[in-house]
């Protein structure tokens, strides 16, 4: 009966002795300031910081820095951006978006059309109809680089009347069209205008005062 004893309690610590005293396991958990830190409880039964410029862990297969480590990694003035749990080093860039999905902060004289048609015979829905010292501008909030637009002369226009339009980006020029009229002008297309991540875009309108150019299939993207 002793020598069984004996055996049981021989085994019972053979078992329970950990494989490696000298490195126990490391337990990662989080400070009420979210400060990564880590807990050894068979060796030091107590939270030590780790070095934040080189903070990192493993937990259940996924990676976690700290914001210093992550910080140390690129310039002081980069910015972070967290959307839908995806972190962004660095500007985001925007999307294509429609124009008239912009803000408009000073709409002039020009109006939004659901429906209209121009002097080829052709329907655009939601197209800008200006005339003559109208002009439209939009806050983009430097988002977007590049700017597209088609132009064509509405069919209620005169046929003798001329008029020009230009988009500035900024107070800058970016294009001015030729001048534009009922009969020669059927559609003119610009693609990758560069506006320059500007605050405010805007289009003028000059000319005589019985024709109207269309902008429609407006976006802005980069």
């Amino acid at each position: 009966m002793l020598i069984l004893i004996s055996l049981g309690i021989f085994l019972g610590i053979t078992l329970s002795k950990p494989n490696n005293p000298l490195e126990p396991p490391i337990h990662y958990s989080y400070s009420e300031d979210n400060d990564y830190k880590y807990v050894s409880v068979e060796k030091y039964n107590e939270d030590k910081n780790i070095n934040k410029n080189n903070s990192y862990a493993i937990i259940n297969g996924v990676n976690y820095y700290s914001e210093e480590f992550i910080s140390s990694l690129m310039p002081s003035a980069t910015s972070i951006t967290i959307k839908d749990s995806i972190m962004f080093l660095g500007k985001v860039i925007a999307d294509k978006a429609d124009l008239l999905s912009q803000r408009v902060v000073d709409e002039g004289e020009a109006s939004i059309s659901e429906n209209t048609t121009d002097a080829y015979g052709n329907t655009h829905v939601n197209a800008i109809k200006m005339r003559n010292e109208n002009n439209i501008v939009f806050s983009l909030d430097e988002k977007y680089s590049l700017l597209k637009l088609k132009i064509a002369i509405d069919e209620s226009s005169a046929n003798d009347d001329q008029c020009k339009i230009t988009i500035l980006a900024d107070g800058k020029e970016v294009k001015t069209t030729p001048q534009l009229d009922k009969i020669s002008t059927k559609e003119i297309e610009y693609k990758d205008l560069q506006i320059n991540n500007c605050t405010r875009l805007e289009i003028k309108c000059n000319g005589n005062w019985h024709i109207y150019p269309l902008i429609y299939d407006a976006e802005v993207y980069n």
